[in-house]
């Protein structure tokens, strides 16, 4: 946000598109209500991955203006091995940068005094909220002597005590994405979320795309979390309805497709146009041309969506007026996009597609 505005400052017309992100379906977000802490505590499961060779990381984030003092958090590892806790409280000590306080996390008996990760608290610098950090050493570490996180289901205990206030909104959970490159092959494994009320399939037995009232577990808000600036454009993938055409606006979500929440949360983050990302339920992602002469591939995801957008606008910044390239700044450059209007959409399908589709 810094450089786009400085730039901008400076009179270059300048844009941030970015994909939305891949895990609507990997189960890497969810929600604690106020209410789920009514009885002082709420639990939820963290499952980590066997075989992974890449550390794991589980953000909770505290609303605005919400001080975490009165919370504190447990951490009960699979099968008893690992137990741990940290009341939520700043480190006085702390006298310059971001109020801060940690516990390592140990492994139990036999292995005592093994470190294999750490909770800590922190304040973020622009915002002011609070978040917890659980950082997780790999289930299999490339070193042998290493210690190794257990793999498994984590038990995630947040505990709230009668001072704090009872009617605050959402606590966010965010697990860090972790998939494995083809090209890197690190042996990295996603850690994810794990709810018995989360639905995998819908009653026809597809795919389940909405979110379960009763899950903590939820598909919208799974923003890629560079996506959540002020100055980015963010662009979801789409494919076209069964006997429809992507020119006619008779479009729905890549079923991979991140989204934002319904409604106004800004905590995380929303979606303002869509592109092609498939070619239908059947056929999917996009031919793309080869790095050899004559070569194609066919390639999916958000990240085949943005770079269309990306296109349009630099083409858009060719052939527009100075005026309206201004004019369109405030909101990111959207106005001066061709583009289909997308009416009539629910909150659901807003959040995941926006209000257009560039094509």
């Amino acid at each position: 946000d810094e450089l786009v505005e400085t730039r901008r400052r400076l009179g270059r017309p300048t844009a941030i598109v970015i994909p939305s992100g891949n895990t609507f379906l990997d189960r890497l977000h969810g929600e604690i209500r106020a209410e789920d802490l009514a009885s002082g505590a709420h639990d939820f499961t963290w499952r980590v991955q066997p075989n992974d060779r890449s550390s794991n990381y589980l953000e909770i984030w505290f609303p605005d203006q919400l001080d975490p003092g009165d919370f504190g958090i447990e951490v009960e590892g699979p099968f008893g091995k690992v137990t741990a806790g940290l009341e939520l409280k700043p480190d006085p000590s702390c006298q310059h940068g971001d109020p801060r306080s940690f516990e390592t996390v140990f492994l139990g008996a036999p292995h005592q005094g093994n470190a294999i990760g750490q909770i800590s608290l922190d304040n973020h610098r622009r915002s002011g909220r609070w978040r917890v950090l659980i950082a997780l050493a790999p289930s299999e570490p490339h070193d042998p002597g290493l210690a190794a996180a257990p793999a498994g289901d984590w038990k995630i205990v947040l505990k709230r005590a009668t001072a704090a206030p009872a009617g605050h909104g959402p606590i966010h959970l965010w697990v860090q994405r972790d998939i494995d490159l083809e090209s890197f092959l690190t042996g990295s494994r996603q850690s994810y979320l794990h709810d018995e009320e989360y639905r995998l399939f819908d009653d026809m037995g597809g795919g389940a795309e909405s979110d379960q009232p009763d899950s903590h577990v939820k598909r919208f808000g799974s923003l890629n979390g560079m996506a959540t600036g002020a100055t980015t454009l963010v662009v979801s993938g789409t494919r076209p309805g069964i006997g429809a055409l992507l020119e006619t606006g008779e479009i729905e979500a890549s079923s991979f497709s991140s989204a934002g929440k319904p409604g106004a949360d800004a905590a995380a983050g929303s979606v303002n146009c869509t592109a092609p990302a498939d070619r239908s339920i059947i056929s999917p992602g996009m031919v793309a041309a080869g790095t050899r002469s004559g070569s194609y591939a066919v390639v999916q995801g958000t990240s085949v969506a943005a770079p269309l957008v990306a296109r349009r606008l630099s083409e858009a910044f060719a052939t527009c007026s100075d005026t309206d390239v201004k004019n369109a700044e405030a909101e990111n450059y959207l106005p001066i996009l061709k583009k289909l209007e997308l009416p009539g959409l629910s909150d659901e399908d807003r959040a995941r597609l926006g209000g257009f589709l560039v094509i």
